[in-house]
């Protein structure tokens, strides 16, 4: 028997990999691009499979060709981006009856967020409160934060697909931002946020009827954004609650399932549960229902071949697997970076498998995949390492260099001529500086610009709003970029961050003598004033207050008389007091 395995870049093709040689089957996999199942001895053949356009035309036409100069008993799209082309196939079409299909009406509302909740509302299952907000439409208000903005669909077709991340927003400016950027993309669902454990359970179908069912618990989550559906790097099997068992199978039932899928739910303490999302193609975490005796690929395989099955396994409760790479990560962030006492803990369970309780993910001593994984784990975390030392060094030259020209420029007596204040899009931290200057030292010639390639461009209302504590007011502001007469003229040029120092040395290299950093005229000199174009209202107030501190401390050092710890700009409350009657008024 063979079988084709499709994008094999996929976590899921390689256990699908596994578990069907296993079964002396002949497995060929297809991907657009050297993945990791490449590397697996027990491939037949390697196939470079197209990219996937709108239609889905031409990579039907590449599939059929494939099948008919080696015929395959079973063909597994281990993603969303192959399920799309079996859309446009006819019920009977021999492909998609070799994939073990549902329907195409049940696989596309499978394939959208908003059909499959609407399918649930019906059946009374629950899910969370959600706002449908289609492109062009008013943005609608928030009663509650945080929110979940979900695409209509993990992939978008704009002439192409292209995948598009769910995200939670934590306040209103949040919200909006991600929503005017999701929306030029797709149809956008927000969800109340709801907290509780990610639970799966994952089904086989034949032609409407359960035949297995298996579920899991996410331990670890080291994808995306935690907690949205983003893949599980630690999991371990268990009993699935009636009420949870129960919902799966109504759900399926109603689209007269076939194959397999994996019903999402998020669970609380006290056993409320809502439904999330399907998936309707093998799961990240499969390889933890084969390692405790639920083996869905030779089940997909049995009902390609007609073949009946055997009852529902028995499989092991409380098996644990690891995506070991992806949760070495986890632990690293946590235990180093973060300094969690409770994940220290966690990463003593990697000593599981020596009692049989864990497995990992790709692990086979007659195959070299995980090695290959771990292999390309740690080399790209020594070029994270070798790219952190490069960063420090080029700190290290960037503080010296700052150093050098402000006892130059002090020396040179024009401390008060012409200042540019440059950040990378000239619609957020350079404005601000430049504006509290103004204000400032009314005797120096101040302006701003960026690096951003587009000018015009307007100031993001959450900077304005905490532009306007200290009496800006950039409701009108329109973003000018850098030119090499600006740096010529100036006497200092103020930057915020190493990035703005990395695009100013690609561009004006021969005037790194006027360069000074910002943050190192603040109450606690740094270099790096955070670019605040993606931060809620909170982290923006505390960056602009930064500036302004650092913009108040060049008095100090290059306003000619002026006497350290002076201000000249009054408190931030008071100022943020008076602009609050100005708009009043």
């Amino acid at each position: 028997m063979n079988a084709l395995v499709l994008d094999g870049h996929s976590r899921a093709a390689v256990e699908v990999l596994h578990a069907l040689t296993d079964r002396s089957v002949a497995v060929d996999v297809a991907s657009e691009r050297d993945c990791l199942a490449f590397q697996s001895r027990r491939i037949r053949n390697r196939l470079r499979q197209p990219q996937v356009e709108q239609t889905g035309a031409a990579f039907i036409e590449w599939l059929r060709k494939v099948d008919r100069e080696s015929p395959y008993a079973l063909i597994v799209p281990s993603s969303e981006m192959s399920l799309y082309p079996f859309l446009t196939l006819g019920e009977s079409d021999p492909l998609k009856k070799k994939a073990v299909l549902p329907s195409s009406e049940s696989l596309r509302t499978a394939l959208n967020k908003l059909l499959t909740l609407e399918t649930a509302l019906k059946l009374q299952i629950p899910v969370p409160r959600t706002r449908f907000v289609s492109p062009g439409a008013v943005i609608p208000e928030s009663d509650s934060y945080p929110v979940v903005l979900k695409p209509i669909s993990s992939l978008v077709q704009n002439g192409h697909f292209e995948a598009v991340r769910p995200v939670v927003a934590k306040d209103e400016c949040q919200r909006k931002r991600h929503l005017e950027s999701m929306l030029k993309k797709c149809a956008v669902l927000q969800q109340e946020h709801v907290a509780g454990r990610g639970i799966g359970v994952e089904m086989l179908y034949c032609h409407g009827k359960l035949v297995w069912h298996f579920a899991h618990e996410r331990l670890h989550e080291g994808y995306g954004s935690p907690g949205l559906g983003s893949g599980s790097t630690y999991r371990r099997s268990i009993t699935p609650s009636a009420a949870l068992l129960r919902h799966s199978k109504e759900l399926l039932d109603a689209l007269k399932w076939h194959g397999v899928a994996q019903v999402e739910f998020k669970v609380a303490d006290d056993g409320r549960c809502w439904l999330m999302e399907i998936n309707p193609r093998f799961w990240g975490s499969l390889a933890l229902a084969i390692d405790s005796g639920v083996d869905f690929p030779w089940g997909l395989l049995c009902l390609a071949l007609g073949n009946q099955l055997p009852p529902q396994p028995d499989y092991k409760i409380h098996h644990y697997t690891r995506h070991l790479s992806a949760d070495l990560n986890w632990l690293w962030t946590r235990v180093v970076r973060q300094g969690d006492s409770k994940a220290f803990v966690e990463s003593l369970r990697l000593l599981r498998p020596l009692i049989g309780a864990e497995t990992w993910d790709h692990f086979d001593w007659k195959d070299h995949v995980l090695f290959q994984d771990l292999s390309n784990f740690f080399s790209e975390k020594m070029r994270s390492a070798r790219k952190q030392l490069s960063v420090a060094r080029r700190r290290r030259l960037a503080l010296k260099m700052h150093k050098e020209n402000l006892r130059k420029l002090v020396g040179s007596g024009r401390t008060a001529g012409k200042w540019l204040f440059l950040c990378y899009g000239n619609i957020c931290r350079s404005p601000v500086a430049a504006s509290i200057a103004k204000q400032l030292y009314p005797q120096t010639d101040i302006c701003s610009a960026g690096f951003y390639p587009v000018a015009r461009r307007g100031c993001p209302d959450h900077v304005q709003q905490v532009a306007q504590r200290y009496l800006i007011d950039l409701s009108g502001w329109s973003s000018t970029r850098v030119d090499v007469d600006m740096v010529r003229q100036a006497d200092a040029i103020f930057l915020h961050d190493i990035r703005d120092f990395e695009n100013f040395c690609g561009q004006f290299d021969g005037h790194k003598d006027k360069v000074l950093f910002l943050g190192q005229f603040a109450d606690k000199p740094t270099l790096e004033i955070r670019d605040p174009y993606l931060s809620d209202d909170k982290e923006t107030a505390d960056i602009m207050r930064v500036v302004s501190e650092s913009v108040r401390g060049l008095k100090a050092k290059l306003v000619p008389g002026a006497s350290p710890g002076t201000h000249l700009t009054r408190p931030t409350e008071a100022i943020a007091e008076q602009a609050e009657k100005m708009t009043l008024r």
